[in-house]
């Protein structure tokens, strides 16, 4: 990777990657243009609601580590959905936060 992208940003993990690439074939150059701030039409309950499928794996991956970061659990989750269905870091974070994390 090209050193001037740690300029914007100090790392870059390899789903944000292959998220950035896919908006590009998907919408070209408009694509990549920041959405920073842009509010998901998904509320926090539909992510980690009583019942929900990622709370489930959340809180099944909590009782074995319960002192893991919100990029730990992202990462987690991330496995079990396509990342069009992941939450945002800071949902994740909410949902450690009323967890008592």
């Amino acid at each position: 990777m090209d050193a001037w992208v740690y300029d914007v940003y100090e790392s870059v993990t390899a789903r944000t990657l292959r998220r950035w690439a896919q908006q590009f074939r998907e919408e070209g150059l408009q694509g990549l243009i920041d959405k920073h701030g842009r509010r998901s039409e998904r509320s926090y309950d539909s992510y980690f609601g009583a019942g929900s499928e990622l709370r489930k794996v959340a809180l099944h991956y909590l009782a074995d580590h319960p002192d893991c970061t919100s990029t730990e659990l992202l990462d987690e989750l991330a496995q079990h959905v396509d990342d069009d269905a992941l939450p945002t870091r800071r949902t994740v974070q909410r949902f450690l936060r009323k967890m008592g994390g």
